[in-house]
């Protein structure tokens, strides 16, 4: 039973480099989701996420990646919300391009209908 219980507890050394491993994974991880969904604010939301990860330097590591999950998710909801607006900007931006096509049509035809009225009361 001793040798199982000294088996399983990790060494504070140890249980820091996993952190740092997990923590250089979220990173990169962030760094991607940034690059992907947010495009315009991707450096700010990289510094914050770096260094609200290296305060937190802490050998707390389950409330660590809670925190960090968070944060990522966080990340994410903002993302797909960025995301959402530009579809509905992308979507009013056709609509109105729509519009002032008809409006440009329209005005054409009724200046061919006035070209067509004037020969035909010519002759």
């Amino acid at each position: 039973m001793t040798y199982l219980r000294d088996d399983v507890v990790i060494h504070s050394d140890d249980l820091l480099h996993e952190f740092h491993k997990v923590q250089d994974y979220l990173d990169a991880a962030m760094q991607t989701m940034a690059a992907q969904y947010v495009r315009q604010s991707e450096a700010t939301i990289t510094e914050k996420f770096s260094r609200s990860a290296y305060i937190k330097r802490l050998l707390d590591y389950p409330h660590i990646l809670n925190e960090l999950s968070m944060e990522i998710c966080e990340v994410v909801i903002t993302a797909q919300k960025q995301q959402h607006e530009a579809e509905l900007e992308a979507t009013r931006h056709a609509q109105v391009l729509a519009k002032l096509r008809a409006e440009a049509e329209a005005k054409k035809k009724a200046e061919e209908d006035e070209q067509w009225q004037l020969f035909e009361a010519e002759q």
